[in-house]
């Protein structure tokens, strides 16, 4: 077993938990790899992209719980083999074990974990994982020698009779014969039949099949040229007709073999066909891709047989072009004929080989580039030394971090470049613009320099309209307008960018370069549950040792950093930031000038004052060495707060104003605003209050202008701090208090006083949480008071006068009796409250002024729910697709079922109720139409199918769940949702015929939509 390879998933909400799990892995089971996830989503998220082999998951997590997590892993076809470890966080009940047990789980272990004990159960599920492969390989075996033994039997007589030779043999022969060969088990004996009957084949056959056989699959024009019998597309049909061992594509003209029958045959022609005759194939199959037009595919044939002179005469002309098509995949299989091929004398290899190691090994590529620039030095090739040196560009902005080694080659590649005549090289020219533009901003933060060049690009590439320049295109303005501030503008690129990222030709690196960029600016916007998400993509989409070995891996937990810090998990951040520093993608001094600069902030929040201190002048001292002034900028204004968290004002004051002064430079909006809070907090601090108020104005303005929801460096600590200044201050602005609310749970009394904000879940559950606990107030409250308490919830601006509550109680009582009969009612309410949070004062949040009753400082998530899903529609209208479906992920995340309160008029309730319930539909319906623009097929079956426990006879939902199965391919699927929908429909009572007429008119509509598709 020690010499097999094993992937574990580990799922807990816990950062924590999930840290000290991995690394206790990694150090006693170097064979395992581990993949971490924080939610249930995120883990079957990361198991559908990379099927783990076993899965340890935490029981009890908030949304989805580890049971149910389980049972999703079990249903999906591709993840049914996970073995998976529930971990409980108490001695478990037979009850809790037996639904584990139906769920699939093959194990438990309770908290508090025992390292010995844990280790032993998870060597024991990867032993048992072992005997699986085995057996697995097993069966594969038996399974090859069944097929090899149809083989024999069905096309032996008919290739040899399509190719209609004089000397072949008869098939009564040919059927006696096979017979003789036959084991006593029907076993065949291969090496027999090699040499006995397939030797017996007409030459002119035999070589056909064999030099077929060198490739994987055969266009049908290519096996005509390759072919020494008449009609070789007969003998192909024959056998995609009559067996097994091939598939034809009509719409490619492509014969595709199967890889027991190409084994087969390629065994064979190694050993008859000769070195000479195998490279003439190869050459002869090069020329016919090159005279078709498929560059990359001729080129790998090319490398194949040889024929290196030829290749890089090819290169020269089409490696730029190959990689903006997506054809470097095409060219991988040759990645270790290109590692030995002779650099110094193939440069242009060598830049395909640094092409094709960008893609996979990125840190590993910069070798091979800086080769061929020396060659193309030496030769005077410029439009070489230009491709080379951008290519570097890249690599050091994006994978490496090696500002000061690419400020020279910058340099030095854009003088070149503004010299260069490249007409006729134009696949050159927009990708060394595109680097050039993203080392003009990131390296030197010349944003009009960075602009010129990429619209240099994007109008280049406008007479390709290729996917990987449209993608780059905008991500570049994306990117470019992102470190501006504007969020807007940068959002609409992304979206556009998204759009076109979903075509197969565009580059692995690309794509995780579009959610690395959307991620941090839904970060920036204060989008926290769409920026999680992003970083989930990247991290599913990682190929081979992409994602490792490029700065996105410890930009993603950078961004982690930032998200609990952003919840005020300070020790947890701390933890992800320690463990960043470590990893070998993080060694640049621009990366670990970032990561120090976060570190100092949460050492300054946690009392480490000395540490805080430290890391800001390693922070400070990295990034002098590295350059980079957009994140100066950005380091200045965090080591502001840090130095406001350790009461070091006047060292804040100097930071804060280095930050403001870099941020104008740049005019980048939200750090300024950001630069203007830190300034006027620490003026105050240091009693210069009339300049602070000036400062808290223009970044109130500004945040305004911009539709700012968040600062950079946002905390808890610090932001309440921020705000309650603010207020006491005088500065009257919606901000603050609405930021405050929604992202602190934090409201404010007369004179800034912070109060906690009562946060009401009405949305299947009736309780309220302050202050980290949750009380249940089904329990805790009489029926007359939940009534009351769901009257206000559900009134607009929670509040009612006294009239209508009084009406809606005690409609034929006299006015005296009902309003001492609400004076009792309401006093009753807020003993109850005192009771039950005796933490708050009731009196801040329960009001009776002028004949209104008023609940102040709370956030009911029914009326969240409502905003979040208007919101989402509108941009959906608008076509801004990444934005209206964070917003659904956000509102879907609040419903937990229909709305579950108590009202004094049952039917106030039920009004109240479906209109939720309908807009609830709505949303779904609307999200489930961008997740099929956006073949997300397992995310419309989530929503689809979760919808339906609501409607099971809803039939938008259903016709989109059908839709995706068709698709998709997955006919099964769509079987089955025609099937749930037949049997809703009995249930509610349809006649069988009329279910019938509704099912035939749903399944020809989709049929329809799919054509037209």
């Amino acid at each position: 077993m020690n010499d097999q390879h094993y992937t574990l998933l580990l799922v807990d909400d816990n950062p924590t938990n999930l840290a000290l799990l991995q690394e206790l892995i990694q150090q006693n089971l170097p064979q395992c790899t581990v993949m971490v996830a924080s939610h249930g989503l995120d883990a079957l998220e990361l198991a559908r992209h990379t099927p783990p082999d076993g899965a340890l998951i935490d029981m009890q997590m908030p949304g989805m719980d580890g049971i149910e997590v389980c049972r999703r892993l079990k249903a999906e076809p591709r993840t049914a083999h996970v073995a998976v470890i529930l971990i409980t966080a108490h001695q478990s009940t037979p009850e809790l074990r037996a639904e584990g047990l139906d769920a699939g789980a093959q194990d438990f272990i309770s908290q508090p974990i025992r390292n010995v004990e844990l280790l032993a159960r998870i060597r024991s599920l990867l032993r048992i994982r072992h005997v699986e492969r085995q057996l697995r390989q097993a069966n594969v075996g038996l399974q090859h020698q069944v097929v090899r033994k149809t083989a024999a039997l069905r096309w032996v007589t008919g290739l040899i009779s399509v190719a209609e030779s004089d000397t072949a043999i008869s098939a009564a022969d040919t059927l006696r014969q096979l017979g003789q060969l036959l084991s006593d088990d029907g076993d065949l004996d291969l090496t027999q039949f090699d040499g006995q009957l397939f030797a017996r084949f007409p030459d002119n056959l035999r070589r056909t099949l064999l030099k077929i056989g060198l490739l994987d699959s055969v266009p049908a024009g290519l096996a005509e040229k390759l072919s020494e019998i008449e009609d070789v597309r007969a003998a192909l049909d024959y056998l995609v007709r009559h067996n097994y061992f091939v598939d034809y594509q009509p719409a490619r003209d492509i014969y595709v073999l199967h890889e027991h029958f190409r084994d087969y045959l390629k065994g064979r022609a190694s050993r008859e066909l000769g070195s000479d005759i195998v490279r003439e194939v190869m050459l002869a199959t090069a020329d016919w891709y090159l005279a078709h037009d498929q560059t990359a595919h001729g080129l790998g044939f090319l490398l194949q047989a040889g024929d290196f002179e030829s290749a890089e005469r090819i290169c020269s002309q089409s490696a730029p072009q190959i990689y903006a098509s997506g054809g470097i995949r095409e060219i991988q299989p040759q990645g270790a004929v290109l590692a030995r091929v002779d650099h110094g004398r193939y440069p242009w290899l060598g830049c395909l080989h640094g092409l094709l190691l960008y893609e996979t090994m990125p840190s590993s590529a910069r070798e091979s580039f800086e080769s061929a620039r020396k060659v193309f030095l030496e030769r005077g090739d410029l439009a070489g030394l230009v491709y080379a040196g951008g290519m570097l560009i890249r690599i050091c902005c994006l994978a490496d971090g090696d500002f000061a080694a690419c400020r020279d080659i910058l340099a030095e590649t854009a003088g070149r470049f503004s010299d260069l005549d490249l007409t006729g090289q134009q696949h050159i020219r927009i990708q060394v613009s595109f680097s050039l533009a993203l080392g003009a901003l990131l390296l030197d933060g010349d944003f009009q320099k960075a602009d010129i060049l990429q619209t240099i690009a994007i109008e280049t590439a406008q007479d390709y309209a290729w996917p990987e320049y449209l993608v780059l295109g905008r991500i570049g303005r994306g990117l470019l307008q992102f470190y501006r501030g504007s969020w807007r503008s940068a959002l609409r690129e992304l979206e556009l960018a998204a759009g076109h990222a979903r075509n197969d030709e565009v580059n692995l690196s690309t794509r995780l370069l579009g959610h690395n960029v959307m991620a941090m600016l839904l970060e920036g916007m204060g989008e926290v549950l769409g920026s999680r998400r992003q970083r989930a993509l990247v991290r599913g989409l990682r190929g081979g040792h992409c994602f490792e070995q490029s700065l996105i891996q410890p930009q993603m937990i950078l961004l982690d950093v930032q998200s609990e810090l952003a919840h005020g998990h300070y020790e947890q951040a701390l933890e992800m930031t320690d463990a960043a520093l470590v990893l070998p993608s993080a060694g640049s001094p621009h990366m670990k000038s970032q990561l120090l600069q976060f570190r100092s902030l949460l050492s300054a929040l946690t009392g480490r004052v000395e540490i805080a201190r430290a890391d800001a002048q390693k922070a400070a001292s990295l990034r002098d060495e590295a350059g980079g002034p957009i994140y100066r900028a950005r380091m200045e204004i965090c080591l502001a707060w840090s130095a406001c968290a350790t009461g070091d004002w006047e060292l804040a004051l100097e930071w804060a104003e280095r930050g403001i002064e870099d941020a104008e430079q740049q005019e980048n909006s939200f750090l300024l605003c950001t630069g203007w809070a830190v300034r006027g907090l620490v003026l105050h601090q240091l009693g210069r209050s009339s300049r602070a108020v000036e400062d808290f104005r223009n970044c109130l303005e500004l945040m305004e202008r911009g539709a700012f929801r968040n600062l950079y460096g946002w905390n808890p600590h610090l932001m309440t701090q921020l705000f309650s200044t603010m207020l006491r201050l005088g500065v009257k602005s919606e901000t603050p208090v609405s930021l405050s609310r929604a992202r602190l749970y934090v409201s404010y009394a007369e004179k800034g006083r912070p109060l906690p904000t009562l946060r009401f879940r009405i949305l299947g559950d009736f309780s309220v949480a302050v202050g980290g606990r949750t009380i249940h107030l089904r329990d805790g409250l009489t029926t007359s008071l939940r009534q009351l308490l769901g009257l206000l919830l559900v009134s607009p601006g929670l509040q009612l006068e006294l009239d209508e509550i009084q009406h809606q109680f005690w409609p034929d009582s006299s006015a005296d009796q009902a309003r001492s009969r609400f004076d009792s009612l309401l006093t009753r309410l807020r003993k109850s409250l005192e009771e039950l949070m005796p933490e708050v004062g009731i009196k801040d949040y329960l009001h009776l002024r002028k004949g209104v009753v008023r609940l102040d400082h709370c956030w009911v998530d029914a009326r969240e729910f409502e905003l979040l899903v208007r919101d989402g529609i509108r941009h959906a209208r608008r076509m801004e697709h990444l934005m209206a479906d964070q917003l659904f992920r956000r509102a879907h995340r609040l419903w937990q079922g229909e709305v579950s309160i108590s009202l004094p008029n049952d039917d106030g309730r039920e009004y109240y109720r479906q209109d939720l319930l309908l807009l609830y539909f709505e949303s779904a319906i609307a999200w489930m139409d961008l997740l099929l623009a956006g073949r997300n097929w397992d995310e419309v079956v989530e929503v689809g199918q979760r919808a339906l426990q609501f409607d099971p006879i809803n039939d938008h939902v259903v016709r989109r769940l059908y839709l995706a199965g068709l698709l998709s391919g997955r006919s099964h699927r769509a079987r089955q949702v025609l099937r749930a929908y037949e049997k809703a429909l009995m249930t509610d009572g349809y006649a069988r015929e009329e279910v019938l007429e509704i099912i035939d008119v749903l399944v020809e509509n989709c049929r329809q939509q799919v054509n037209q598709a």
